[in-house]
């Protein structure tokens, strides 16, 4: 029992140890799928510490924003373009050492997209999807999830309440008049929670006190009791052997 709360404060120092910051691409809108000229904003979270915005198209090679022969305008602190069908790939930020931040998929596409985040949401919040055709709003949809049928959305939009991971998958929708959506994918990020393992730290170190405190008291109790009796019985033994040789 004494080995648990040592583990426990192992794992805690193991999580929540001063670590590197990390850094995510932030789409503005948040979402995957564009219409062609639509505009849109890319930024690093730490931009002013090196980060630059980067992309890679099919199989060609690195281009950076605002780099020679790159993509977009540079302003310093993000990235802004708009958008055509050539510019449908994988963005990232990156640091002159080669640190990377996790890959955004956007794709420019029409005559529908699936209006979708563009990063990880997180575990337990609310997600609302939209699907929309081009210059035309909450025509009926339907959804599909890993190329399975998901839901039917008269306004052509749904909402996935408490996303959990179970949630995550590609997804797409389809309108009628207008034709079906590329594919993006959704993930769910699971919630670190240090408060709560402390918590639980704390819980089982206190636990593991009380059951020592209470455990030195009962063997301190038993040997008390254990040495009275024993006094109790020589004395018994004496006044015996007394009695029975009273001269």
């Amino acid at each position: 029992m004494k080995q648990i709360p040592l583990i426990l404060a192992l794992y805690v120092l193991q999580c929540c140890r001063p670590t590197e910051a990390t850094v995510s691409l932030n789409v503005s809108p948040n979402r995957q799928q564009f219409f062609e000229s639509e505009f849109i904003s890319l930024s690093c979270e730490q931009s002013s510490a090196g980060w630059k915005v980067k992309r890679r198209r099919g199989r060609g090679g690195t281009e950076e924003c605002g780099g020679e022969g790159g993509f977009g305008r540079f302003d310093g602190s993000s990235c802004s373009l708009s958008v055509l069908s050539s510019d449908s790939g994988v963005y990232w930020c990156e640091t002159v050492e080669g640190e990377r931040s996790d890959e955004v998929h956007i794709t420019v596409s029409g005559p529908v997209i699936l209006e979708i985040p563009a990063l990880p949401v997180m575990e337990g919040s609310d997600v609302t999807l939209r699907c929309r055709a081009y210059r035309l709003s909450s025509l009926p949809a339907v959804f599909y999830r890993n190329n399975s049928f998901f839901r039917a959305a008269p306004k052509g939009q749904i909402t996935i309440s408490n996303v959990q991971q179970t949630d995550g998958g590609s997804y797409s929708c389809f309108i009628a008049i207008a034709g079906n959506s590329p594919e993006s994918w959704l993930a769910a990020r699971v919630v670190f929670c240090p408060y709560c393992i402390s918590t639980v730290l704390m819980v089982s170190l206190y636990r593991s006190r009380t059951t020592g405190n209470k455990s030195a008291v009962s063997m301190e109790t038993a040997q008390r009791d254990g040495g009275d009796q024993g006094l109790d019985e020589d004395e018994n033994f004496v006044a015996d052997v007394t009695t029975e040789h009273d001269f």
